[in-house]
């Protein structure tokens, strides 16, 4: 499904691009950004335990393998909810670009990790139950998450000195993850599966020259809640050559 929907908006980019360059010129532009509380940091302050990698045992029923390990991570996250992203956008005519971004993010927070061993059965007035013994450990988790998202924009009018637009943009993301003191089961660096990233930044402004203006854009998604940076617009080889 996932790869379906990736498919879809990376297809519908390209035909919308092609059809407007044969109409307009192209203005090529890159930007810096630094976004504030994305979706990711927001995800992890909302739910109870922001890491859960092994579920916990199942008490009863069935018997678990000798071996599991529970492990969650604390809320209190310590590092500041601040995305990077670097922006390439292909302006065509006055009322659309096509572009890319590529972004990072950082999460440290305290780690806890729960050891369970199966012990054997035990006899009570209520029944037969499984028994464990339960090692506890603390640690640090260290998460680091790349993006990268094509992206459309929609300017609703360009002036001078001032533009105003909305932002569209969908990719997939990924996740470097680091344990500390972990259990030997889910400690060190592995990558994670990929996810869909997305942004919907419906108000965005840019204040400035023909060549570097400033620009804040404001929305929900991967880019974060709002984001401030700087953009470059390379000058078109008619203008240079003046």
């Amino acid at each position: 499904m996932k790869n379906a929907i990736l498919k879809t908006v990376f297809s519908s980019l390209l035909l919308l691009g092609t059809s407007s360059i044969c109409h307009a010129k192209p203005e090529h532009r890159i930007s810096i950004g630094a976004g504030v509380l994305s979706y990711i940091y927001i995800n992890e302050i909302c739910d109870e335990h922001a890491d859960v990698e092994l579920a916990p045992p199942y008490f009863g029923g069935n018997k678990i393998i000798e071996y599991s390990t529970y492990e969650y991570a604390w809320r209190d996250l310590q590092s500041l909810p601040i995305t990077a992203n670097l922006h390439y956008e292909c302006t065509l005519g006055k009322h659309f670009g096509i572009g890319l971004c590529v972004g990072y993010e950082h999460q440290k927070m305290d780690l806890d990790i729960n050891v369970y061993t199966y012990t054997g059965e035990k006899i009570t007035p209520y029944g037969i139950y499984d028994n464990y013994d339960i090692t506890k450990k603390s640690g640090k988790l260290d998460r680091r998450f790349f993006y990268a998202m094509p992206e459309a924009t929609l300017y609703y009018f360009k002036k001078e000195h001032v533009s105003m637009y909305g932002k569209l943009a969908a990719g997939i993301s990924f996740s470097k993850i680091k344990r500390e003191n972990a259990d030997e089961e889910t400690r060190g660096t592995r990558f994670k599966n990929q996810h869909f990233s997305g942004q919907v930044s419906p108000v965005c402004l840019e204040i400035g020259n023909k060549n570097i203006c400033g620009f804040m854009e404001y929305g929900f998604g991967h880019q974060g809640i709002a984001q401030f940076g700087v953009k470059h617009t390379f000058k078109k080889k008619n203008e240079s050559a003046k």
